[in-house]
Order: C-alpha cells, then structure tokens, then sequence
C-alpha cells in the first residue's frame, strides 16, 4: 500500500475498534482484581491433572477460604454476570469481525496483530456464553476473567499501537539537530511489521536510549523522529551523540552474537549468557569512555545496571529480523528462514533479568 493507503486502513481500523471502548472500561472495572489474583494462584498452584478439555483444580479449602474470598470471588462473578450485557457484546463482536473483514478486502491487506487480537475477542464471547449457558464451574469463571484481562491489556496496547503509527507515519514536522546531537538510521528488512510489532520495536529503542541516558550527569533530551517508514520497519531518529553512539555500539556487540551463533541449536541459553557479558565487559567500559562516559569505581555498578536493561531491551529489537542496516552498514544471516525459526525461541526465553 502506499502511505496514503495505510494512513486510511489504520484510520478506519482504529474508528472500528473504537466501539469496543465502553465494553473494555466496563471489564476493565469489573474484575476484582487484588481478590482475583490472589484466588487465581492458589487455584493454579493447585492444579493437578488435565481430564479431557478441562481442568481439574484441587483447591486446598484452609488456603483458599480464608476471610471468604472463594465465595466472594464468586459473588463477585455473579454481580458481573447479571450485569454484563453478553448478547450485545457479542453482537458487537460479530460486528467488528464483519466490519474490519471489509476493510482488509478494500485495501488487499490484513494487520496480523488486529486478526489475533478479534479472534481472542471471540474466544471470550464463547467463554462467557459458557457461564451464561449454566456453566458454574470455579475452573470457567477463573478461564474467563483470565480472558478478560488479556484480552482488555491487548486492546489497550492495539489502540496505543495503531496511534503511534499514524501519528509517525502522518508526522510532517522538519526535524533539526540540535547541538550535541546525532542520529540513529536503523532499518529492519527482509519481514513485514504489523502496527503491533512497529509499537514494540520503536518503544525498545526509546526505553534503551532512556536508560542509557540514566549515565550521564547532565540532562538527555527525548529521541526524535526525523523519518518512518513502514513495510520493511525504517526509522532515523535524533539524540544525544553520547546516548546513540552507546546504543549503535549495543546493537551491533548483539547482532554479532546472535547472527553469527542462531544456528547452534538448542544452545538459547550460552546465547544468552554471552549477551549477558555485554553490559560489564572490559570493551564496553573501554567504549563508554571513548564515548564521552566517564567510568568510575563508584559508577560502575550503575552502569552495568543500565546497560543490563538497555542491551535486554535492543537484544528484543535484534531478534526480529534476519536483515538490519544501521547506519548504512548492512549485517545479515545466511539463512533468513532459519534464523526467524530460532530467533522465536529466543524471543520465548528471558535470557536477560532487568534490574529495578
């Protein structure tokens, strides 16, 4: 599509899922959380075996009845039961699914990341008509709550994903570089980028120049966005020359790593243990001042802190494709297909602990 084309879809994709607003703030205030959450480990703590499609949960009675909370966990569903509006709801659903199956035929395109997101919304629309069909099983109300809130998280994060993309993509304020400042040219190839993966990619990239940026005494300005393109996700943005300089450095120490070791399999874990290096290592410290950091004895432990949850952060924008120029240097693997293959495992794995 051209940029026009794809400003119009999300436009009409984003005032489609607007009418789910009301529904998702009702949910949202519904659930019980704190009792929720508290009943919901003990009851998944306690599960024991897997009869059929359906769980069996053995609840301890002295852990879980204490103060009531099992019987108030189900008042609660019940309240929420008689007052949810179900049938509307799902006509809404229905609605939508029909409505933004129209929009993909107009434009000849569908967003992956919203599909998922409306396939999720009719699993909860047959998980509550479970319930309201005489469903009165704790494992049904616990499956549905924990619905609930997945999927009321899920549309939170759609709706903040597909604003950022047209605000970016319609952006066409000049950009210029202030004192001190350089840039970022990062282009990610060879895979296309729905609006959810474009949200997480820019949003590691800004937490990783935000948390580099805890390590220097003076104040860093936020990263701006000179240029976007979507497709094949493009970015150049501006910053602080310290700041970008130590990202650049970040990206590229990971892409050594993971490029040139994906294809030792079942070896996620020495990847990951070797990306883990990155944030102490003797050539890091040697960079950071070449950089313009000044590392000290008493400064180090911050440091490594810092750099730990940055590499974690761009280590998860490294991972999404086979193919990245930064700065108009091009790094690549051999095996495009087996590389996004392992690199899922990769993504499945915690390889890295962020220190708070």
């Amino acid at each position: 599509m051209l940029a026009f084309q794809t400003v119009e879809y999300y436009n009409k994709t984003l005032d489609l899922l607007r009418k789910l607003e009301s529904t998702f703030s009702f949910i949202e205030e519904s659930i019980p959380y704190n009792q929720k959450k508290y009943i919901l480990e003990k009851i998944l703590n306690s599960r024991k075996a897997n009869d059929g499609n359906d769980y069996i949960y053995r609840v301890e009675i002295k852990k879980c009845d204490e103060g009531g909370l099992l019987d108030y966990y189900q008042n609660c569903f019940t309240n929420f039961n008689n007052d949810f509006k179900f049938f509307e709801f799902y006509k809404l659903v229905t609605e939508v699914e029909l409505e933004y199956n129209k929009i993909c035929h107009e434009y000849n395109y569908i967003d992956m990341s919203v599909n998922d997101f409306i396939s999720k919304l009719n699993n909860l629309s047959k998980l509550h008509e479970t319930l309201v069909r005489g469903g009165n099983k704790n494992t049904d109300k616990v499956n549905f709550f924990e619905e609930a809130e997945k999927v009321t998280r899920e549309y939170s994060f759609i709706m903040k994903s597909i604003n950022c993309y047209i605000s970016s993509i319609t952006n066409d304020e000049i950009v210029e570089y202030e004192k001190g400042e350089t840039n970022l040219n990062i282009q990610l190839l060879n895979i296309n980028y729905n609006v959810k993966d474009f949200y997480e990619i820019l949003g590691n990239i800004d937490d990783a120049y935000s948390t580099v940026g805890m390590i220097l005494s003076e104040g860093v300005t936020s990263l701006k966005i000179k240029k976007i393109e979507s497709g094949s996700l493009l970015a150049d943005i501006i910053g602080n020359q310290i700041i970008i300089g130590v990202t650049i450095y970040l990206l590229k120490r990971i892409i050594d790593i993971i490029y040139n070791k994906y294809s030792d399999s079942g070896k996620v874990d020495l990847i990951g243990k070797e990306i883990k290096t990155i944030a102490d290592s003797a050539e890091t410290l040697k960079k950071l001042e070449e950089l313009g950091v000044k590392v000290t004895k008493d400064s180090k432990k911050s440091i490594n802190e810092c750099l730990v949850v940055a590499v974690n952060k761009l280590h998860k924008v490294v991972i999404k494709a086979p193919k990245i120029k930064i700065n108009g240097e091009l790094y690549s693997v051999t095996d495009a297909q087996k590389y996004l293959e392992y690199s899922k495992k990769l993504l499945e794995t915690e390889i890295i602990d962020e220190k708070k």
